[in-house]
């Protein structure tokens, strides 16, 4: 998961979209659902993944 700054929230998180937007578009799912996984120092992590 990205994450962004107070500084350049607004820049960050609109690169962030478009990216992520043009891989659903080309139908890239798995790498479009990876920019969303959320690893945690817990041991529980949270994952997407398009449905089968």
């Amino acid at each position: 998961m990205r994450m962004f700054t107070k500084k350049n929230f607004f820049d960050e998180c609109t690169l962030f979209m478009r990216e992520w937007v043009k891989l659903l578009s080309e139908n890239k799912l798995d790498e479009a659902c990876d920019m969303l996984d959320e690893p945690e120092d817990n041991g529980r992590s949270v994952f997407w993944m398009p449905k089968p």
